[in-house]
């Protein structure tokens, strides 16, 4: 797959580090933003290919999402929430939110492939 430039917003460093295990592998051009408004600065600086929004709790990163949705730079672009909450009602609530996708954390081995069928779309 050719590579692509891809955001992660994420503010907690265990997940922020298995993240940027998993990305290691791959030619992905990642940017890493730890909060809200460092996540919008960087999105704003345009040429994303994906975003991957973090919620640690149910409503954490909604903002993030809403913000970038409402932007007409965005539209094209998926954003997917990485989550602990992902059961089929939290998947579904985020999927009517407007979310691109969920993947869920833990993550899984096969992360990456995740990541990229999101690319694929």
């Amino acid at each position: 797959m050719p590579s692509a430039r891809i955001l992660v917003i994420e503010h907690q460093a265990p997940d922020l580090d298995a993240i940027t295990a998993q990305f290691a592998k791959t030619r992905h051009e990642v940017v890493f933003a730890r909060d809200k408004a460092e996540g919008l600065a960087m999105a704003r600086r345009g040429n994303l290919h994906l975003v991957l929004c973090a919620l640690s709790a149910p409503s954490s990163g909604v903002e993030v999402f809403l913000t970038l949705r409402t932007d007409k730079a965005f539209d094209g672009v998926p954003i997917v929430a990485v989550t602990k909450f992902s059961s089929l009602e939290d998947r579904n609530h985020l999927r009517a939110l407007g979310f691109s996708g969920v993947i869920p954390k833990p993550l899984s081995t096969d992360f990456i492939s995740q990541v990229e069928g999101f690319l694929a779309v």
